[in-house]
């Protein structure tokens, strides 16, 4: 029997499509509760909900204009709640959520992507758990968006969209460009902004971009393993060449792997002699370790860490003798919203998922931004800060618990791109190699195709 699905007599296509997904998904003994409302409507049982905070207000997912107002009203980002609720309580129990960006130029497209997020988050199987945590509801009927407020959105980020499609059709091309740059470790002080100042930029081609940076030393040499990819790819491939981290001086930069989709984020280390790289591959659906056959320029498929987990920027750190791998499942549009911890005695054994998964979830610093390294008798680990568009800041923390049943870590800082320079648009990825440590930047170059 399956579990019973309450819609609105004629459902917003949105509420379809989850309610399709759910009666794919589960039988009544997978749901937390017999009933799933998606709706419009409040429910004088219980049942389990799906619900859209939007930081202003929340409300059910089957309102027809699921993201419309909150895009009119300035927000770019929602949380997808799945709580179950009981009649009449201010409180229901928190069984998983999503967060995700909104479009505030084409907000026609939000509902759908509320809809993706409920679907991803239905295939991981929150709705299913027994058990909770209590959050205070503040649900309120969903209005209209007034006309003044209506009218300052037509005025503003939607005439700023048009101007970006009419730009595009002249010709005139603005495109986002990431690159690298190198600096002193001595530079990267959590208690104080980013050192702008001390950066030595290595310029990306004219037509690509180079992202997602990992230095590593093998004897006197450096070397920088990033990921390439020409603007007309669809996909990127992982390069490596000498650095003279002081200069930023690059040196015969060379493609050391490529894969029929997408490869980046390479994480390069060194274990018992061997060198291995464990490079970002989500649309393989695994996570994918390689050894080096001879280094840098031969790698080797050696195992798939998780053979079933499509991973986001996976990064190994081995600590109290286990490896513990921090990766995001992706599941878009959930793919910077969440962060997953798993350990494992050795390399070649079996990977075991913590208790408290997803060890954190929303926008602002779940998915890893770089290797985690030891400063100052402290655990730091690089994340993203992902709330105002993927990769636009870079935050720290400091590891305070790290067991196979608990894990505590607290915020150190976060840094925003650069206010007043090129950088303005993005700061995603840190990496530190003895004396060095290296960063990517996104910025905004312009170029005439007509």
């Amino acid at each position: 029997m399956k579990p019973e699905i309450l819609l609105d007599p004629h459902p917003a296509p949105h509420a379809s499509k989850v309610a399709e997904a759910l009666r794919s998904e589960w039988g009544a003994s997978d749901a937390a509760s017999a009933t799933i409302n998606l709706s419009s409507a409040r429910q004088q049982r219980h049942c389990v909900e799906f619900l859209i905070d939007d930081g202003i207000e929340q409300f059910r997912l089957g309102m027809r204009r699921a993201g419309l107002g909150s895009a009119i009203a300035g927000c770019n980002r929602v949380r997808v709640l799945v709580v179950r609720l009981a009649p009449g309580s201010p409180v229901g129990e928190l069984l998983g959520e999503a967060e995700i960006r909104i479009s505030t130029t084409r907000p026609w497209s939000n509902a759908d992507e509320i809809a993706r997020a409920a679907i991803a988050l239905t295939r991981q199987g929150v709705a299913s758990r027994k058990v909770g945590k209590p959050i205070a509801l503040r649900l309120a009927p969903r209005s209209r968006p007034g006309v003044r407020r209506t009218l300052s959105w037509l005025l503003s980020p939607f005439a700023r969209s048009l101007w970006t499609s009419l730009k595009w059709r002249l010709g005139r091309q603005e495109r986002q460009q990431w690159m690298i740059g190198a600096l002193p470790r001595s530079s990267i002080r959590a208690e104080g902004p980013f050192p702008w100042q001390d950066m030595q930029w290595i310029e990306p081609p004219t037509d690509g971009i180079m992202a997602d940076p990992c230095l590593v030393k093998n004897g006197d040499e450096h070397w920088l393993f990033y990921e390439h990819m020409l603007f007309t790819d669809t996909k990127a491939t992982l390069y490596a060449a000498r650095l003279e981290p002081r200069t930023g001086r690059l040196m015969a930069p060379q493609q050391v792997l490529s894969e029929p989709h997408h490869l980046s984020f390479p994480n390069v280390f060194r274990r018992d002699g061997d060198w291995f790289m464990l490079p970002e591959q989500g649309e393989c659906g695994a996570v994918r370790l390689y050894r080096a056959t001879s280094f840098p320029h031969a790698w080797t498929h050696y195992r798939d860490l998780l053979p079933s987990f499509p991973g986001l920027d996976p990064v190994l750190f081995w600590h109290d003798g286990k490896w513990w791998l921090f990766v995001t499942r992706s599941a878009v549009p959930c793919v910077d919203d969440n962060l997953h911890l798993f350990w494992s005695d050795s390399l070649s054994g079996e990977f075991f998922s913590h208790p408290l998964n997803p060890i954190k979830t929303g926008l602002f610093g779940s998915r890893m931004a770089g290797m985690i390294f030891e400063q100052d008798s402290q655990i730091i680990r690089p994340a993203q800060d992902g709330r105002n568009g993927y990769g636009h800041g870079l935050v720290l923390y400091a590891i305070e618990t790290l067991t196979t049943k608990e894990y505590k870590e607290k915020l150190l800082c976060d840094w925003p791109p650069q206010t007043n320079g090129p950088f303005k648009y993005g700061l995603h990825a840190l990496d530190i190699c003895g004396d060095y440590a290296v960063v990517d930047a996104q910025r905004m170059i312009t170029h005439h195709s007509k």
